[in-house]
């Protein structure tokens, strides 16, 4: 998945020194033996160097020309492309998964398509800017950066609330003057079902028969969505006859 066997062959037809930083881990021993292992040792330009810590990264990825990550698999971020544009590394990734959303062509790197591609632009990388890069990655990927847009994020939930809080507040009054009335309301709410029955009815629980008002049926629906993932829903019902009984106007 991480194309270890196309970064050598990318760096042999282009003639470049390549140092590869990994872990071989043991369920991958077999892989590399049979198939990386020998790829090495035929060319004296490649240096596999093992797994290094976060403190020697620095080192190694200011120092490197590019990040080479010919990967053959939906990377689902690749923390290791932001890793080397915070050290002012330009990265020339192959078009996987987040790849393109990581790199800004021509600015951080190059995204390409396959190995022809990859060695076709790889003395480009020594003509990007270095300190232009560590800025972008300033501007796209720092914890501040993170931080402020979840809180952007939340403010802009808020004020979607509040725009609605004169109608939040005329349904919730609807609600409470209904169930004061010994009346039904059918609530639907997605989540664990019993934490919202316990919020609005803590004293006698989420349990069918404990309130004297309703009788609750919880009713769960098991959906699989994508790949994980459950949606439970909760029906609360009303009570046998109550349905006959007058209903309370809503602009009452």
């Amino acid at each position: 998945e991480k194309g270890v066997d196309r970064a050598i062959r990318i760096a042999a037809r282009c003639g470049i020194p390549l140092k590869i930083a990994a872990k071989v881990d043991r369920a991958d021993q077999d892989y590399y033996d049979e198939l990386i292992s020998p790829l090495i040792k035929a060319n004296p330009l490649v240096d596999y160097i093992g797994e290094i810590s976060d403190r020697e990264k620095s080192d190694f990825l200011s120092g490197a020309m590019g990040l080479l990550v010919p990967i053959d698999w939906p990377e689902p971020f690749g923390l290791v492309m932001i890793e080397a544009m915070a050290c002012g590394t330009p990265v020339l990734a192959y078009n996987r998964g987040s790849v393109p959303e990581i790199i800004d062509a021509g600015l951080t790197g190059f995204v390409v398509e396959d190995e022809t591609s990859a060695v076709a632009v790889v003395d480009r990388l020594a003509a990007l800017d270095r300190a232009a890069i560590r800025k972008q990655f300033e501007a796209r990927f720092t914890a501040r950066r993170m931080a402020l847009d979840y809180l952007a994020a939340c403010e802009g939930l808020i004020a979607r609330v509040r725009a609605q809080e004169s109608e939040i507040g005329r349904a919730a009054d609807w609600f409470a003057r209904t169930i004061l009335r010994g009346q039904m309301v059918h609530l639907f709410a997605s989540g664990h079902s019993r934490i919202m029955v316990e919020e609005m009815w803590p004293r006698y629980g989420s349990f069918p028969g404990f309130n004297p008002i309703v009788e609750l049926s919880l009713t769960f629906h098991n959906l699989v969505v994508g790949a994980n993932g459950q949606r439970q829903a909760m029906l609360i019902e009303r009570v046998e006859g109550r349905g006959d009984e007058p209903r309370m106007p809503l602009d009452a």
